[in-house]
């Protein structure tokens, strides 16, 4: 499963996917997940990267984002190390 990144607005989360389709990445953009939610309700993006890739193009544009995840083998959901 693709990696995903949490975002607090949907505008922001709608800034990143143009950022990663700019870059040749399809990108989606979701509610984020009832597991990964800390602060009530949020937006992630889905994008067919590894996480490096996609902090790197988001932090190049100055997008900001709270953390970025990945799906283990198992079917869960675990946040990619920095």
């Amino acid at each position: 499963m693709p990696p995903g990144k949490e975002l607090q607005t949907q505008a922001a989360a709608q800034n990143a996917a143009r950022a990663l389709e700019q870059a040749g990445l399809p990108a989606q953009v979701l509610r984020t997940p009832r597991a990964l939610q800390e602060q009530g309700c949020g937006y992630c993006v889905r994008a067919p990267a590894e996480p490096e890739t996609i902090r790197q193009l988001l932090t190049a544009e100055r997008i900001a984002f709270r953390r970025l995840y990945r799906r283990g083998a198992d079917g869960a959901w675990q946040e990619a190390e920095p």
